[in-house]
């Protein structure tokens, strides 16, 4: 029995790297500006799997593997249900892999089956989403799509990931209701990716075919980590006629000191619908208590929600982003408005959006994924505001990497003052 040298390199255990879904990896010790595009920056190898990647692979190190020694260890989910563990450091075969699917008597779920024409897809519906890591524990949280009995079902899973085991028995079938509400899994697709709070694995879900409102409603789910059982569920449009989609693009929810968690919802059914105040929330910013069955908290909804649900230009194509040393949150839709909010007071709604600290347009293109792209510079663009309106003292970023931003990949940011902080946009 061989032992791998131990590595330098950080764990990645989910989407974003941290609880704010920052991005950035501040831990790197291999790649820099003097090897980037060099002869020893390049392919090492390639890994072959059973089907499409769209989870982001994820990386521990130093795994003690049972009777094969320590691996720094990559995993690998595919649309094929199929969970790989390779070695990061030669590839090769898997040292162990796990079809889901399989465990329960069942298959992946061909997108033909599952898709409300016109919409068309090939391939299979399995593993889509990011699955997350407790390094404290050594268990992988997954949510896994099945086909059985000729229905789609979502199951989360606990794996092992020194063996691929279940130390807490079968995936758990993902239902729930709320508000009258019912979770339908043929209408809905599982493409936000896993965080944990606390002892609760959190998880959202969005339309399996967007023009079929009246099918699906946004859901946000919370299962406790050690029993599985369900401990939490929010949806976010019950009395209008549905949609409220959650998908972020795949960003999982960004998760706060205080446990508490953070998700965009998308556009509900034109027609002045989407929202409410009370039992609908098309088109926010939701604040949510996993400790408390993923009460609502807080949220902030667009001033101009009805025109967002009309024209498609939902806020859920990207999803927050917690600015590291402040309580600002970060985020932006369809838009390209990229807004900075106080999570210790969200504001709800106002038809002007006074409530937001500050606003930015940074494109006006179809953003995703807008607080993960350039990440230091839209830290830092989030720094300055932070600055402005007092969150922040002058020369104290909150992190090393916001004074190397270069200025060229900056968004866009007007002088301001701390007096025209809440108005600007």
């Amino acid at each position: 029995m061989c032992r791998k040298r131990r590595s330098r390199h950080s764990q990645c255990c989910k989407r974003g790297y941290d609880v704010n879904v920052s991005g950035a990896n501040l831990t790197e010790t291999t790649i820099n500006a003097s090897n980037l595009g060099s002869g020893a920056f390049g392919l090492q190898f390639k890994l072959p799997v059973d089907e499409k990647v769209y989870a982001q692979p994820l990386y521990v190190p130093n795994v003690a593997i049972p009777d094969q020694g320590t691996h720094n260890v990559l995993y690998v989910a595919t649309m094929n249900d199929t969970l790989y563990a390779f070695d990061a450091d030669v590839g090769g075969t898997p040292i162990w892999s796990v079809n889901l699917a399989s465990l329960v008597n069942a298959t992946a779920v061909p997108w033909v089956d599952v898709l409300i024409p016109p919409a068309t897809l090939a391939g299979n519906l399995g593993i889509l989403s990011t699955p997350v890591i407790d390094p404290s524990t050594h268990i992988l949280y997954v949510v896994a799509c099945t086909l059985e009995n000729l229905t789609a079902v979502y199951r989360l899973h606990a794996i092992d990931i020194t063996s691929g085991a279940e130390p807490y028995g079968p995936g758990v079938p993902i239902t729930g209701s709320y508000g009258g509400a019912t979770f339908g899994a043929p209408f809905q697709t599982q493409r936000i990716s896993l965080a944990l709070a606390g002892n609760q694995v959190v998880f959202g879900f969005a339309s399996m075919a967007e023009e079929k409102f009246d099918t699906y409603e946004g859901w946000v789910m919370a299962y406790n980590k050690l029993t599985l059982q369900q401990s939490g569920v929010f949806a976010t449009i019950v009395s209008g006629n549905g949609g409220g989609g959650v998908w972020q693009a795949g960003r999982p929810p960004a998760v706060d000191s205080g446990g508490y968690v953070y998700v965009f919802s998308g556009n509900a059914k034109a027609g002045g619908y989407g929202y409410n105040g009370v039992n609908d929330f098309s088109e926010s910013a939701l604040k949510l208590d996993p400790s408390n069955g993923l009460a609502l908290v807080d949220w902030f909804t667009a001033g101009n929600w009805s025109y967002f649900d009309t024209n498609d230009l939902h806020l859920s194509s990207s999803g927050p982003l917690l600015v590291p040393g402040t309580s600002l949150l970060a985020g932006g839709g369809k838009t390209g408005v990229l807004y900075a909010l106080d999570t210790g007071n969200i504001g709800h709604w106002t038809a002007n959006d006074s409530q937001v600290v500050q606003s930015l347009s940074i494109t006006a293109g179809t953003p995703r994924h807008i607080p993960e792209a350039s990440s230091r510079c839209l830290l830092t663009a989030m720094y300055r505001a932070a600055v402005c309106c007092g969150q922040l003292p002058r020369q104290s970023p909150p992190l090393e990497a916001i004074r190397q931003c270069r200025p060229r990949f900056m968004p866009s940011m007007p002088k301001t003052s701390r007096a025209n902080c809440g108005t600007l946009r």
